[in-house]
């Protein structure tokens, strides 16, 4: 069993490595600062979509593109218009 150590203690050193690419996100759209108004009506957002950031309101079903944009602040509603996740993208 003691000859496993060695390889058991290698396994658990590779899982702490970061990956390249693998950084901590930054929050460019700041999307964080609407993690409070989840499930809030998307009218408790009108003084808050002042932002210096392009944002888009994405309802259920709609069709939405791919690319990706970090400064872009993507709002996700529920099917009552209450906003249901904030994201960059």
């Amino acid at each position: 069993m003691m000859r496993f150590a060695p390889l058991v203690l290698l396994m658990l050193a590779a899982c702490d490595m970061a990956l390249p690419g693998d950084e901590p996100a930054v929050d460019l759209c700041q999307a964080g600062a609407y993690q409070g108004l989840l499930g809030q009506p998307i009218s408790a957002l009108d003084d808050w979509l002042l932002v210096q950031h392009p944002y888009r309101i994405i309802r259920p079903g709609d069709a939405v593109t791919e690319d990706f944009s970090p400064n872009r602040l993507n709002l996700r509603l529920d099917g009552a218009d209450r906003l249901a996740g904030a994201d960059c993208g």
